[in-house]
Formats: structure tokens, sequence, C-alpha cells
């Protein structure tokens, strides 16, 4: 009992340093160079043989994005480089796609809010790996959804630090500031989050309809690995 109450203080203790760490260390700032308008150039336009739908919503839509976030998500994330949202189509097959890339914290909520915000009933969590041909094995989150309409869906997150990938937000968010306490200045973090939209027509999810997603984000990272000069 005495350990226990020991574990818990320890705990409770590097909570405190952490809040208070996040409390009143500087703010990072923006980085020289590293835009949203960047992150579309240096994002994948074409994965094998799907490519990104533009945004052609308004005739001031910005065409290197499939849309637009809402001013809300930008002001809760403030990410310090930006957002990018696409959607690769081929044929029957769409997958939605977003990057978040900052050198804050704060900036990475647990996804899993946002799909309660949205409406969508979180079912299990499974732990996967996505295998890759010039990146290494990625350690992934793939989620179970329902969404409003009961209709199923599944959905792969991640997130990638100064030292690899990680398939967790709190396992994540450790490693950024382990990091920042070495005073190490690299501190970019992306996350990553792929749906397959094709799931929304269907009854039930297949494995068949896992393995795709997988693939599909197996071609994403290689891809984006090689046409960001390793950034992703």
């Amino acid at each position: 009992m005495e350990r226990l109450k020991l574990n818990v203080y320890i705990v409770c203790g590097l909570l405190l340093a952490t809040a208070a760490w996040s409390q009143y260390s500087p703010k990072p700032e923006k980085i020289a160079g590293k835009t949203e308008a960047w992150l579309e150039e240096v994002a994948p336009k074409t994965v094998g043989d799907f490519s990104f739908l533009p945004d052609r919503s308004q005739p001031d839509s910005d065409p290197l994005c499939s849309y637009k976030d809402p001013k809300e998500v930008y002001d809760s994330l403030a990410p310090t480089i930006g957002i990018l949202a696409r959607v690769y189509q081929s044929g029957a097959q769409a997958f939605d796609t977003t990057l978040i890339a900052s050198r804050d914290r704060v900036s990475f909520h647990d996804p899993r809010v946002c799909f309660t915000a949205q409406g969508w009933v979180i079912g299990d969590e499974q732990q996967i790996t996505i295998p890759t041909q010039t990146r290494q094995e990625i350690p992934a989150t793939m989620v179970q959804l329902t969404g409003p309409d009961g209709k199923p869906g599944i959905a792969v997150y991640f997130y990638k630090g100064p030292r690899g990938y990680y398939g967790s937000t709190t396992r994540f968010k450790i490693a950024l500031l382990m990091d920042q306490l070495k005073g190490r200045a690299d501190l970019d973090g992306i996350f990553y989050r792929f749906i397959p939209m094709a799931m929304l027509d269907k009854d039930q999810v297949t494995q068949a309809d896992k393995d795709r997603l997988i693939q599909f984000i197996s071609q994403y990272m290689d891809e984006a690995g090689q046409k960001s000069g390793g950034y992703f």
C-alpha cells in the first residue's frame, strides 16, 4: 500500500511539473520557410493511382487542398506550420487525409475528442503497424467508428516527432516534452489521420477494408517521404 501511494505521488508530481512547464515555457514561434503553403507543396498530390481532389467549392478556394478546416479548429490548435486536408480518389475508392504540422505540443489534441465532437461514436481501438518500403514500420492506432446515421467507419492516426513515429497521443507528447526539456530545438511534430470515405456507404467494416486502408497509408508515407525530402 505504501509503495502504491509513493507511485501515485510520483505520477502526480510529474503531471504537475509537466503542466507547469507547459504553462511557463515560451511558446514556439513560427518557423521561417515552413508555412501552410509550404506544407501544400511538399505533401504528395498523387499516391499511386490516387489523385487528390482540389477544392472548387468557391471561386477563391485554395486549389492545393480538398477543404479547409473551420476557423475554430485553427484557433484551438494554433499550429505553427499549418493544417492540410486532402481527399485522394481512384475510381470508387477515396481516402480523406489530414496533416497537422507544428512545433507546439498544444497543437496535438487527442483525435478521439474530434471524432466525438463530429458525432462519431468510438468503438474498439487497435494498435497496428504500417509497413513501408522507404520508411520504418510505423506504429499507429486504428479506431472503429459509428457515424451519426449509424453507418460504420474506421480511421487510422499516428504522429511523427524528431525521433520517429508514435502510435498514441500520450507517447508522442511525452517524447516531445523530453526533447524540449533536453533543450532540443528541432521539435517539429506531425499528426497524420486517414479515413476511407467509401466506408460511409457500407453496413459493416471488413478485413479487406482495413487492408486497403493500410495499403494506401503505406503508399502515402513512401510518396510523402520522397516528396518532402524525408520531412514526413
